[in-house]
């Protein structure tokens, strides 16, 4: 169904930058995690080099001076030492290959369940990454594993505890690392393509809803909006039968719009429920806050690795404040929200309801009220009341 032409799109481009505000909370706390990153990897990363620099590649050339060893050391040890060099080197470049993958995947996939405006590109490179992964899953298992472990412990990456979360709330199950990563991946790029189809079908909502407003007026009733049948009728009237207003056409997108809706609100409270205090990813940063502060306090760390952690958290209270004093009616793409998706859904239904009525469709009408009227109806009516 194209409705595209038919209406305009200025209320796309038209908006308030305050709607956007959580989206600027966001690039800053991201801002402040990315200069923690680079200076405490680019650390980690320097003094492991410096370490295992020292030992040779090749014990022919071995200088005892040059490694500082009071005594001979024995081949055993030569031995071990080699060993270490070479997982230590692999470990850093698996580290260098895989912590973009990881962050990028983290990020976007936040950015998306909580319906922020994301270019497509930025939407590619995070399925490219989850895709990337899962090829190079294999016996790498437990090495991601370790790896993201360690970067939690590290605070760059928080993936570890976001799967954990993941399978918790939506799933309803607890995580097993090898048995759920690749599922975890999978379901990432299903979630990320679907997103982008959304951001095309939320601007057709948007210009639908604009030509559907018109049969609608303020109204003192339970829901706040009354029908104009006159004006419905008229239209309809003469409105070929493959119309704008066709029943079946306006029930699936109204369908699709009500499954849009509920996802949104589930969505916003996965979210909530990630951040919390109590043990999600607010409870974590306190936690590292608190360490950090003891480190600093016995001189085992810098001042700006404790203030960098400090901006992180604080940058990130700012946006956990936004999220948790956010009505579901917010939730949502900020051009078409909670609140304008329920109102679009409500109209399109009363829309359908007159049509059935008109042309009695007694059982189309009933599973209509049944399966979706009903329950907008009376959300609308308790949003009516609260507003």
């Amino acid at each position: 169904m194209d409705f595209r032409n038919n209406t305009n799109s200025e209320s796309i481009k038209n908006s308030d930058p305050e709607e956007f505000r959580e989206d600027l909370l966001y690039q800053k706390y991201l801002r402040s995690k990315m200069d923690y990153y680079r200076h405490v990897l680019r650390k980690h990363d320097e003094e492991m080099l410096k370490r295992i620099g020292k030992i040779p590649d090749s014990w022919e050339d071995y200088d005892r001076q040059k490694f500082d060893s009071p005594a001979e050391i024995t081949e055993n040890t030569k031995k071990r030492l080699s060993d270490i060099k070479n997982f230590k080197s692999w470990e850093l470049r698996f580290e260098s290959l895989f912590v973009y993958y990881f962050t990028t995947i983290e990020h976007i996939f936040i950015s998306c369940l909580n319906f922020r405006p994301i270019p497509d590109e930025k939407i590619d490179e995070a399925i490219d990454s989850a895709e990337s992964l899962i090829l190079e899953i294999g016996g790498n298992i437990m090495n991601f594993k370790h790896l993201l472990l360690s970067l939690a412990k590290r605070s760059v990456s928080d993936f570890y505890y976001l799967m954990i979360t993941y399978f918790k709330f939506y799933k309803n199950i607890n995580m097993d690392f090898e048995n759920n990563f690749k599922e975890f991946c999978t379901d990432v790029i299903d979630i990320l393509k679907e997103y982008k189809k959304v951001k095309a079908e939320v601007e057709g909502y948007i210009k639908l809803k604009a030509f559907i407003d018109g049969f609608f007026s303020k109204s003192s009733n339970v829901t706040g909006l009354r029908l104009n049948e006159f004006s419905l009728k008229e239209y309809m009237e003469k409105e070929s039968q493959d119309g704008l207003l066709n029943a079946e056409k306006l029930k699936r997108i109204a369908f699709a719009g009500y499954r849009f809706k509920n996802r949104v609100k589930k969505n916003l409270k996965f979210i909530k429920y990630y951040y919390n205090e109590k043990d999600g990813k607010l409870f974590r940063y306190s936690f590292i806050v608190d360490s950090l502060k003891n480190k600093l306090r016995e001189k085992k760390i810098t001042v700006a690795v404790f203030d960098g952690m400090k901006n992180i958290r604080g940058s990130f209270l700012e946006v956990k404040e936004f999220i948790d004093n956010k009505r579901l009616e917010e939730g949502g793409p900020p051009l078409f929200n909670y609140s304008m998706m329920l109102e679009f859904v409500y109209k399109c239904c009363k829309i359908i309801e007159f049509r059935y009525l008109r042309e009695q469709k007694h059982e189309e009408l009933q599973n209509l009220r049944n399966d979706m009227l009903y329950y907008v109806e009376n959300e609308m009516i308790h949003l009516h009341a609260s507003g």
